[in-house]
């Protein structure tokens, strides 16, 4: 599928949640994206929305295909901006 947009995309970012691609898996995908001249960066989810992020950020041609992860790692400050917007939008109804 990512050969056929357009623009065609120069970078896949492949997040993988938060398990570990088989090398064969990693492997495969990276010839396969070689054959279509797409780069491809493999990385746990959360890396992975950050790198693609950036990677729009600099106007790069991208696309990320994000698996979700089984568990996710929520700081204080995290937490805290999402009561304060939680509590902005009740204060809206």
């Amino acid at each position: 599928m990512f050969q056929l947009l357009d623009p065609k995309i120069d970078i896949l970012v492949l997040g993988t949640g938060d398990k570990n691609v088989t090398p064969e898996f990693q492997k495969r995908m990276f010839s396969y994206m070689k054959r279509h001249n797409i780069n491809l960066e493999v990385l746990p989810t959360e890396a992975a929305c950050a790198t693609y992020n950036f990677l729009c950020s600099e106007g790069r041609v991208c696309a990320a295909a994000l698996l979700p992860p089984n568990t996710l790692n929520v700081s204080e400050d995290d937490y805290v901006k999402f009561m304060i917007s939680r509590q902005n939008i009740l204060e809206l109804e």
